[in-house]
């Protein structure tokens, strides 16, 4: 798994305006992963609290309507990701390539939502983050599967290669963890037009196909548009989320 963090960062960035109202199912499924914390973890804080990819909140805001916490540190590619923070006494932002991070302090939760898609090598992260962790502590995070925008792939585009179910779980068992809930969903959103599809993606930084001219162009677009049925066009995210404790 494999992207030019750089330019991960800089995309990310210059759409975050739009990035709230667009990302709908990432926004979903930060909601359903703290419900699942919330059953699993029978408790009402947690005292040290990291967060991985805060982004613009979305995991950070519904955690917090949750649990109580002393200390949260948010960590983020983008630097700019700690003014969406800035009322948060308890929270201090660092900046750091999750690809490059060699070590975490101490934490009783580590979490993380829609960012674990982008790594190179997240079973090294995992190991990282067990090594924050005591035994029992809770690692909770949401990302993506295998099948994910599945309709670029049928229409000739490259989109992020995603772990299966199965990959994410073997990864998990083999950085230390004991799973206490997986839990995989598909989605469908639909939209008027298939431009509108890779207009939605854009607005939420993540990188459209690279098409090559003007002819492939309009050749995946009508490749994409006949998947239209009754809804719409069809757009499928396959989010993935556990509750992990440290064994």
């Amino acid at each position: 798994m494999k992207t030019d963090t750089t330019a991960t960062a800089r995309r990310f960035a210059r759409h975050f305006a739009t990035y709230p109202d667009e990302a709908v199912v990432q926004r979903q499924t930060a909601d359903a992963l703290v419900e699942a914390l919330r059953a699993e973890a029978a408790r009402p804080s947690f005292p040290r609290v990291v967060e991985l990819g805060c982004g613009t909140g979305f995991l950070t805001r519904a955690f917090l309507r949750t649990f109580a916490c002393d200390a949260l540190l948010l960590v983020d590619l983008v630097e700019t990701c700690a003014d969406f923070f800035a009322d948060l006494p308890q929270a201090t932002f660092r900046r750091a390539d999750l690809d490059a991070l060699e070590a975490l302090p101490p934490a009783d939760l580590v979490l993380s939502a829609s960012c674990l898609q982008w790594l190179r090598d997240p079973a090294r992260l995992f190991r990282v983050v067990a090594a924050a962790l005591p035994k029992g502590g809770l690692f909770a995070a949401a990302t993506f599967s295998a099948g994910n925008l599945v309709e670029l792939e049928r229409c000739g585009g490259q989109p992020l290669a995603c772990p299966t179910d199965a990959r994410w779980r073997a990864m998990l068992e083999a950085g230390g963890f004991a799973m206490r809930r997986f839990e995989a969903r598909s989605v469908r959103l639909s939209f008027p037009s298939a431009l509108d599809a890779l207009r939605h993606l854009k607005r939420t930084g993540v990188l459209t196909p690279a098409l090559g001219g003007y002819r492939e162009t309009r050749r995946f677009l009508a490749r994409y548009e006949a998947l239209r049925d009754a809804q719409g066009v069809p757009l499928t995210y396959t989010p993935v989320f556990w509750v992990a404790a440290r064994a």
